[in-house]
């Protein structure tokens, strides 16, 4: 379901893994994935929106809302946490370094 509404919103690079209570939102190769997002249930329609840091540690959000309301606000509010990572370091860094 949350692939669902990820890809409608145009985010076809993204993954997710469901496993019990958490739903994790990732890209990336199944070796190295990259993690972007995860929603947690609290409650039988309240989520919790946790998105990764530079290092993939978990940093909590303001947004605690059903999982529809809660992946909205991911694309609409924190965007920039979906953008794909170039894997090619020659487009990330420059070649003389």
């Amino acid at each position: 379901f949350a692939k669902h509404l990820l890809t409608t919103h145009g985010q076809s690079h993204i993954q997710t893994r469901h496993r019990a209570d958490m739903v994790t939102i990732e890209s990336g190769p199944d070796d190295d994935v990259i993690p972007h997002a995860r929603l947690k249930r609290v409650g039988v329609h309240l989520w919790i929106l946790q998105v990764a840091d530079h290092r993939g540690r978990w940093e909590s959000t303001p947004v605690r809302s059903t999982i529809e309301a809660s992946i909205t606000a991911l694309i609409e509010d924190f965007g920039w946490v979906l953008m794909p990572f170039d894997h090619d370091p020659l487009r990330t860094s420059d070649q003389e370094h």
